[in-house]
């Protein structure tokens, strides 16, 4: 599978599943601020072969320490 069909996968099927959660972002790139101060992130890559993809997950707490 090429990468512009998989992503257009994601565009189609995520994306809008991750907006509903709050998400806002891209084809790939997904970023949601909560109320209790953390952000989350889902970045997607996909491999250039199209047989597999990675998916990043990160929280950060943006609370001054």
């Amino acid at each position: 599978m090429k990468t512009s069909d998989f992503r257009n996968l994601i565009k189609k099927y995520l994306a809008p599943a991750l907006h509903e959660l709050g998400f806002s972002g891209t084809d790939h790139h997904f970023v949601r601020v909560a109320p209790n101060h953390l952000v989350n992130t889902i970045v997607i890559q996909a491999d250039k072969d199209g047989v597999s993809c990675v998916v990043e997950m990160g929280v950060h707490d943006c609370r001054s320490k």
